[in-house]
């Protein structure tokens, strides 16, 4: 499912932040015309979602969360946080070991 035109600039960047953010994800499936509310989107916009159904949208996050997370291979890799302690400062160091 594409978003029109005229509303991807704000429909995009809304089923990306559902993607990434699981409480309000949960909360737009219970109760979505709070959520559109709260975001301040556009008639026209809460219009789209409401005609597309909760199906489809659950879709889309569904869809957006796979692009983000899933079809990156280091997005499945354990990460270990360590602190380098020869270095002044913070020194945090991420290092990547086997995928899981």
């Amino acid at each position: 499912m594409r978003f029109p035109p005229e509303l991807e600039r704000e429909l995009e960047p809304f089923i990306r932040w559902m993607a990434i953010t699981p409480q309000l994800f949960r909360e737009y499936r219970t109760t979505p015309g709070a959520v559109m509310r709260s975001a301040r989107l556009s008639p026209e916009a809460s219009e789209w979602l409401q005609n597309a159904g909760l199906t489809a949208v659950v879709e889309l996050v569904r869809k957006k969360f796979d692009e983000i997370c899933g079809d990156n291979p280091s997005a499945w890799q354990r990460t270990e946080f360590t602190r380098d302690r020869t270095i002044g400062g913070y020194g945090g160091v991420v290092k990547s070991s086997k995928p899981v």
